[in-house]
Formats: structure tokens, C-alpha cells, sequence
């Protein structure tokens, strides 16, 4: 007898499996990051009393039933889906949708599959909801620390990874992906060091998790260029850990309205 499982679920990605089905990966919450096949999905008559007449879209929350894979490399099986969310207001917004496919792929490239992270799930929950809204950019920054910090890459932001000298004590740091964290200038010969300003690594260490923001709203706004550098920080930490480069990173500038500026300084007040 096959064991079914319940539980509330986010759809993060659809493939088109045959005529009429579908390999989706859902990430559900008690059971983190779970592909099932979703049988005869893609040919639903309008009366029909099949248990999956809802549409299984991107960024969609729901209840999910289903039958979870017996080995690594198998897939398990949809039962069941009640849609909670479709997140109408995603499709409203450009930039909205740009940062839920944002965190969608960095959730997929960070966490494994059949490994439970319900807190993570309730902070790309609450990232969804507040993505429509007017403080979406510094949402997506808050999410991207809090997907490294739970999958356990926090980056080293306080002090040098080097040496341990605080952030403040700097004159000049560098972000050094490899290593995962700032360093001072004088401390490291990497390559792949990017430049950034003691005032905003301060910044984003102090920016709070999703949840926080959303209970905590910013009181003043931020500068756009100022959360682009943090961002393109971020991403180059991420692609570094999945050696790999993100195909979404081409929807940051969209996002943050950035256009490149060789002079633009960064600040500690512009991302706090």
C-alpha cells in the first residue's frame, strides 16, 4: 500500500514530461525540495472529477498530496492539489516576477532534494507576498542571505576571512567568493576579489531575514545602485558555490533599474 503524504507546498518549476504530463519540483515544507510526476495533468476535462483540476503554476502555494520517490534518482507521484495562492499579483509586475524567478532558481541551486527546510520555506512565503509591494528589491537581497545562511553558506561579512579584522577596522575590503566572506585588501591576492565599500558590507550583514523586514518595514528607501552592488555580490558568492552562472542573473538590472556607474559610491544608509 502505497504511503501518502500532505503537506503545504510552493511550485518552484514546471517540465512538460508527455502529452499529457508533467514533472514538477515543489517545495514543500516538511519535506524541502521533492520532483513528482504529475500524471494526465495537461489533459483535464473541464467536468472532470480528477483530484488535480487546478493549474500547477510557477510560484503557486498549495496543498499537496502525494507518494514521495523510493530512490534518489526516481520521481514521486502527484495525488493531490488544492491551490492556496496563485499570486495573481506576480503577474502584475514585472520586476515582482523577475525576483520570484530569482529566488525560485537560487532555491532549486542551493538546497538538495528530499531535505526538509521549513524555515526557509516560510521565508520564501512571506518573500512571494511582499514581492508586488514598493520594498520588493530589498526583499530579494533579504531573501538571497536567508537561503545561503539556511542551505549553510553564510557568507562572512563582520570581519576579515582572512585575518579577522573587523569590517569597520578596514579601510578597504573585497569580497573573495571562494572563500565566502570580505577580506581586507592588503590580506588577499585572489582574482576573484570585488571591490565593495565597508559601509555596505555593514549594510547587508544587518539586513534582516524576509519575515523581519515584512514585520519591520525600512523607514526610509534605498538606493537602487547601492542594493545592484549587494545583489551582484550575492550572485557571484551563489554561482561560485554552484560553479556555475545563474541564467537569471541578467534580471538584476531590470530589477534594481541599474545602470552601471563607475562613480557611484555606496553607502551605509542606502541599504539599511
Amino acid at each position: 500500500m502505497s504511503n501518502y503524504f500532505k503537506d503545504e507546498a510552493i511550485c518552484l518549476r514546471v517540465i512538460d514530461f508527455s502529452e499529457t504530463s508533467q514533472v514538477v519540483t515543489l517545495f514543500v515544507r516538511a519535506a524541502g525540495l521533492i520532483s513528482l510526476l504529475a500524471k494526465g495533468v495537461r489533459k483535464i476535462p473541464v467536468r472532470s472529477r480528477t483530484p488535480l483540476p487546478e493549474p500547477l503554476d510557477l510560484f503557486s502555494r498549495g496543498q499537496v498530496v502525494f507518494i514521495p520517490p523510493r530512490g534518489s534518482s526516481q520521481l514521486g507521484t502527484l495525488s493531490a492539489w488544492q491551490v492556496f495562492d496563485h499570486h495573481p499579483a506576480l503577474r502584475r509586475s514585472l520586476k515582482a516576477l523577475y525576483s520570484a524567478q530569482i529566488t525560485a532558481e537560487v532555491t532549486l541551486l542551493l538546497l538538495k532534494e528530499n531535505d526538509p527546510h521549513p524555515e526557509l520555506f516560510d521565508q520564501l512565503r512571506c518573500a512571494l507576498e511582499v514581492f508586488p509591494g514598493p520594498d520588493s528589491q530589498r526583499m530579494l537581497l533579504a531573501y538571497l542571505k536567508a537561503a545561503l545562511r539556511l542551505a549553510g553558506y553564510q557568507p562572512r561579512l563582520d570581519a576579515c576571512c582572512v585575518c579577522s579584522k573587523p569590517v569597520s577596522a578596514s579601510p578597504a575590503l573585497v569580497f573573495i567568493p571562494s572563500l565566502g566572506g570580505v577580506s581586507c585588501q592588503s590580506c588577499t591576492r585572489d582574482g576573484t576579489a570585488i571591490k565593495i565599500t565597508p559601509a555596505l558590507t555593514l549594510a547587508l550583514d544587518r539586513i534582516g531575514s524576509p519575515k523581519e523586514l515584512a514585520q519591520t518595514p525600512a523607514l526610509r528607501p534605498a538606493k537602487p545602485q547601492a542594493l545592484y552592488d549587494a545583489a551582484r555580490l550575492l550572485f557571484a558568492y551563489i554561482s561560485t558555490l554552484v560553479e556555475r552562472k545563474l541564467r537569471t542573473e541578467s534580471l538584476l538590472k531590470s530589477i534594481f533599474n541599474s545602470q552601471k556607474d563607475s562613480s557611484a559610491k555606496s553607502e551605509l544608509s542606502s541599504v539599511k
